[in-house]
């Protein structure tokens, strides 16, 4: 693969992981409710616990975006290796 093929699969990637992020987090902050009676027919969680697991869970999948696919998509633009390329 060369770099122009890493840059499109990475900002798929990051397009694909950042529209799940704001997916979950605005699914989380609409149907707060409904989401934590569901979890609770299968988990014996207390509200408290399960906000702070929300949260986060939340904030590591954001990490793990900024970590795996932002940052390697950057030091690709800002290396100049897709300047390069043909």
């Amino acid at each position: 693969m060369t770099a122009h093929d890493w840059s499109r699969v990475l900002e798929w990637c990051a397009g694909m992981g950042y529209a799940t992020l704001f997916a979950w987090a605005f699914a989380w902050l609409g149907m707060r409710d409904a989401i934590y009676r569901l979890h609770r027919r299968w988990f014996a969680i207390e509200r408290p616990a399960y906000e702070t697991l929300m949260f986060v869970l939340i904030g590591a999948f954001k990490l793990a975006l900024m970590v795996f696919f932002l940052f390697p998509l950057i030091a690709l633009h800002v290396s100049g290796v897709l300047d390069a390329a043909p």
